[in-house]
């Protein structure tokens, strides 16, 4: 990944590749929590495809709403034109691609806050019931946010909950961050099927690593241990209760049926409609293959 130094993030591309709608804009890429490197990121795709980031579930939309109810809809619009009119002159005569790239992210703010998909982030719209089920976290708020876009059928939300690198503390840690996800993870799969969304949707669940069955040097720690760990899929075509690949008892070796990054990448890819083969070109006209050496499971 290193070597592009404008490469597409995986929600990116399933976003552009999924799209529903070109003449407006609202965001097929939502991301959810803590956000670090990549995620997100449209890289040669182009800022249309960048995720919209929530890092605060409580408020989602703060500063995206007019607060001043003395600027309606139509005095809104006499603005935008009035700007239209005195940057006219300008970009006519100094165009540039930072310039182009203002006035795309300006049409976007607009389209967006004037969508009628834009109250699928107010999740206390919900019934009580529900809301009930996932506001003991804000892990929990950021799954029913998920699955408020998921009626609208966004094509991709990630979710993120630090904290799983447990180098140390890891009993009273891993005990804390299970408690967040269980039972608002219950509550959303439950949700999703009796809604009748679990068969287009699919579920990823996964960490950055495996951790080690040893506990650490420093007594109360689980270190990295890329050689074997386990992810989970579910709902779309994938079939439930069903376990590919087995590891020695300790979770240590790899005994038999193993399942590389490459294949699970191709496995996504090929279960939401997208050839894992295809190739892409960058700003720079290098080719991007999205899956090199993998195959699909299941």
């Amino acid at each position: 990944m290193g070597g592009f130094k404008d490469a597409s993030s995986f929600g990116t591309i399933i976003a552009k590749a999924l799209e529903q709608d070109k003449d407006y804009y609202f965001p097929n890429h939502i991301t959810i929590g803590k956000k670090e490197g990549m995620i997100g990121e449209a890289g040669f795709l182009g800022n249309r495809y960048k995720s919209f980031h929530i890092s605060n579930v409580k408020e989602p939309l703060s500063n995206v709403k007019n607060k001043y109810h003395w600027l309606d809809s139509s005095r809104f619009l006499r603005r935008e034109m009035f700007l239209d009119f005195l940057d006219e002159n300008f970009h006519n005569n100094f165009y540039s691609n930072h310039i182009k790239v203002g006035k795309e992210y300006f049409r976007m703010a607009v389209d967006f806050m004037n969508s009628e998909k834009i109250s699928v982030f107010n999740w206390k719209e919900e019934k009580e019931s529900s809301i009930k089920n996932y506001t003991t976290s804000d892990f929990g708020i950021a799954l029913l946010i998920a699955k408020r876009c998921i009626r609208e059928q966004i094509p991709f939300i990630q979710v993120s909950l630090s904290g799983w690198d447990t180098h140390n503390n890891n009993k009273e840690r891993i005990q804390k961050l299970a408690n967040e996800v269980d039972l608002p993870l219950y509550h959303f799969v439950n949700e999703l099927k009796s809604e009748g969304l679990w068969q287009q949707t699919l579920i990823y669940l996964n960490s950055e690593f495996g951790r080690k069955p040893e506990i650490a040097p420093n007594g109360d720690g689980r270190d990295h241990h890329p050689k074997v760990w386990s992810c989970l899929l579910g709902g779309g075509k994938i079939p439930e209760n069903h376990v590919v690949g087995e590891s020695d008892k300790e979770g240590k070796y790899l005994l038999k049926e193993p399942v590389s990054i490459n294949d699970l990448l191709a496995t996504i890819y090929s279960h939401v409609g997208i050839d894992p083969y295809i190739k892409l070109y960058t700003s720079d006209k290098r080719p991007y293959i999205l899956v090199q050496n993998g195959e699909p499971i299941l």
